[in-house]
């Protein structure tokens, strides 16, 4: 279907978006995701994201550079310049906030599915720290749908906080 070169363009409606939609659409161009994915989307134009790319200086590099500050360095055990650590010198107790940390870390970013798995093992983790310290019985293993159920609940509720988080972000930006 072709149309009329003669008849006037017609021009896209303006659409307002609210301050949460637009730190979402910022959060997830840093990510890596398109504007004209994102245009299409939330049903704004590409122009509009990009207007918003160069007046506020969003730097996708910028955002990657800062995402490696958070992360803390990769060291092998017993590596050379760093405290040497065996394994029996892991408290299993440290692990499993260290994994329940990184979960809600992935959450902060949108990444749900690997925000679930980090705390499947932090509660993985802390069920074995029980188990070493004699608090739970090794033969007593929880029903599987009971334990899902309180990974999802966790799940929920670090995600729950991330959303308050990015409320209070939003509203700091409007401020």
């Amino acid at each position: 279907m072709t149309t009329d070169p003669n008849l006037p363009r017609r021009r896209k409606a303006y659409v307002y978006l609210g301050p949460r939609t637009w730190a979402t659409i910022r959060r997830r161009y840093l990510e890596g995701e398109s504007a004209r994915a994102l245009a299409e989307e939330f049903g704004c134009s590409q122009a509009a994201i990009r207007k918003r790319i160069n007046r506020e200086g969003w730097s996708k590099r910028a955002a990657a550079l800062a995402a490696d500050a958070l992360e803390p360095a990769a060291v092998e055990v017993g590596a050379v310049g760093h405290p040497a650590e065996t394994a029996s010198d892991l408290d299993p107790r440290a692990a499993a906030r260290r994994a329940l940390e990184e979960a809600t870390r992935l959450l902060l970013r949108g990444q749900t599915a690997r925000a679930a798995e980090a705390a499947r093992i932090s509660e993985l983790t802390a069920r074995a720290a029980d188990r070493l310290a004699g608090r739970e019985p090794a033969e007593a293993e929880p029903d599987d749908g009971a334990e899902l159920e309180a990974v999802r609940a966790k799940v929920a509720a670090m995600i729950e906080a991330a959303r308050a988080e990015g409320a209070r972000e939003a509203d700091g930006e409007r401020g």
